[in-house]
């Protein structure tokens, strides 16, 4: 991966963001390489869901899917961003 970064880069990684949430799908060895090299950012295709809900970002997975589980996920639709 870091050979890569340095001929030129690599394809996006692929996240799927639930409201001010992001969960890397597929990517994370780039994810960990250009945070390793000091990139600032790195190119990424986003399934998003919009939903109006802000989570803390310190909170337990189990304390997420109940706030989602109350949300009924079934009406939300994702926006394919990138």
């Amino acid at each position: 991966m870091w050979v890569m970064q340095q001929l030129g880069g690599w394809d996006p990684i692929m996240v799927r963001q639930i409201g001010n949430l992001y969960f890397v799908e597929d990517g994370h060895h780039r994810t960990s390489v250009a945070r390793a090299s000091g990139l600032l950012g790195i190119t990424a295709d986003v399934i998003e869901y919009p939903i109006p809900l802000h989570f803390d970002t310190h909170a337990s997975l189990a304390t997420i899917l109940v706030s989602l589980e109350k949300l009924a996920m079934t009406d939300v639709v994702p926006v394919v961003c990138g």
